[in-house]
C-alpha cells in the first residue's frame, strides 16, 4: 500500500515523568537500560506517565508527513 511509518520520540520535557525522576534517573536519560529484560518496568511508562506533546515540535512532523502524502498522492492519484 506504500505507507511509511514516521515515529515521533517524547522529550524529556514532554513527560510527567521529568517532575517525578531525578534529571539523571534511568527512567528519564535510558528507558532501555532502565527496564532491561524486566518487561514489569514499563509499566511506570504505560500508567505512571502523561505526556504534553510540544506542539510546534510535533508540527515539523506534521508537515512531513503531508509532504509524503502529497508526493504519494501525486505519484499514484
Amino acid at each position: 500500500m506504500g505507507l511509511e511509518y514516521v515515529e515521533y520520540r517524547i522529550t524529556v520535557a514532554e513527560s510527567s515523568l521529568a517532575a517525578k525522576f531525578d534529571p539523571e534517573s534511568l527512567v528519564l536519560k535510558d528507558p532501555p537500560a532502565y527496564r532491561g529484560k524486566d518487561w514489569s518496568k514499563m509499566w511506570v511508562y504505560l500508567r505512571e506517565q502523561n505526556v504534553r506533546i510540544d506542539l510546534v515540535r510535533f508540527r515539523e512532523y506534521l508537515e512531513t508527513v503531508y509532504e509524503k502524502a502529497e508526493k504519494f498522492m501525486r505519484k499514484n492519484g
